[in-house]
């Protein structure tokens, strides 16, 4: 086991994670009363998509978030597996001893977490093996379908661990630093800041579109390197443990509206999201934030970004009306994969007739 987790440790990815902001809210504070986990992606990675991985030799099968340029699909960096078990990250700075130019391992370590964690518990058991200096520094977010919910925030040579369910406002949120790291030496504070902010002021239980649509499309928080915002809405009371549902932005998150993922469903998903190693999503939003720029603090939405933000939100809002009834049927046992397929394909002629209105070239 040592040996194997040595030599994938050994491994280098090409295109590191720069920067993430993140939150985890409980089931007692989701209007669904289920657990949520956001994860809003920056880095230099330009392209993603969202990948399934099938069970192989005793391990979990899994979807989850891989880079483009990945062609060996060695890297994870977020993901929900067959048993209930979601990860994901934001790097963090100030945390390890050791200073190198480049931590490429956190989705290695994301990957096989998948392959192998059925709980929180498990994840950090997981975390204890790995060989020490162990190349992390990061924040991991975990949930799984038993209630559990979780923060680690991993250094070379150890953890701590912050668990949601001691949190009095029930969630918690990470960003580029850590609390028990050194303080100051951090990165991403106005992004926690906003974050903290729209979170306390809500009202009622928080949705993943609320998530996705307040927080992920901040001016503060969606930036030129934003590549997606996934939201993971996990197991509730009397849930099939594979139920969860991920609602997920690839590319640029004000223009581009979301998309669903059932990890039951085993990668049959709208191809939008991922499709023969891209994403058409991606692509597109990428495309617009080329062409328009990205939103910015403090400065006035150019008549063109407001068009198509308003487009956008148009859409989610069309589209999280079919996803929630979708949920309720496959959460409650009732669906099946012909309504399943007659949804994705509702929301890919979406996807087209809004490619078409709003798409720009290059």
């Amino acid at each position: 086991m040592k040996r194997t987790v040595i030599s994938i440790l050994l491994i280098l990815i090409a295109a590191p994670a720069f920067a993430c902001t993140t939150v985890i809210v409980s089931a007692k504070a989701s209007a669904s009363g289920r657990p949520l986990m956001w994860k809003q992606r920056d880095t230099g990675a330009e392209f993603n998509y969202l990948a399934f991985f099938p069970a192989d030799e005793g391990r979990y099968s899994y979807t989850g978030v891989v880079n483009t340029a990945d062609t060996e699909k060695e890297s994870v960096w977020c993901g929900s597996n067959e048993v209930g078990f979601s990860v994901m990250n934001a790097m963090s700075y100030g945390l390890s001893p050791l200073v190198t130019d480049d931590r490429p391992y956190e989705g290695i370590v994301m990957k096989r977490a998948l392959e192998i964690c059925r709980t929180v518990s498990d994840f950090e058991e997981y975390i204890k093996s790995l060989p020490r200096p162990n190349g992390l520094e990061s924040n991991f977010g975990v949930i799984d379908a038993e209630g559990g919910a979780a923060y680690f925030e991993v250094h070379d040579y150890g953890f701590t661990r912050f668990d949601v369910a001691d949190a009095p406002s029930g969630y918690l949120i990470r960003s580029n630093w850590s609390v028990s790291g050194r303080k100051g030496e951090g990165k991403g504070y106005d992004r926690y800041d906003v974050a903290a902010a729209k979170m306390k002021a809500h009202t009622g239980g928080f949705t993943a579109e609320w998530i996705i649509d307040k927080l992920g499309r901040d001016p503060l928080i969606a930036r030129s390197k934003t590549v997606n915002s996934v939201v993971f809405e996990g197991v509730g009371a009397g849930d099939p443990v594979n139920s969860t549902l991920i609602w997920a932005v690839m590319g640029y998150t004000p223009y581009a509206f979301v998309l669903p993922a059932w990890v039951a469903a085993e990668g049959l998903f709208p191809a939008p999201l991922g499709e023969n190693g891209r994403s058409a999503q991606n692509e597109l939003s990428n495309s617009a934030l080329r062409r328009y720029g990205d939103i910015e603090p403090r400065i006035a939405l150019t008549a063109r970004q407001r068009r198509l933000i308003d487009a956008v939100r148009a859409e989610e809002s069309l589209v999280a009306g079919w996803i929630r009834s979708a949920d309720r049927l496959f959460r409650a046992g009732e669906g099946s994969p012909e309504a399943l397929e007659e949804l994705n394909g509702k929301l890919e002629a979406e996807f087209g007739r809004f490619e078409r209105e709003y798409g720009v070239s290059d």
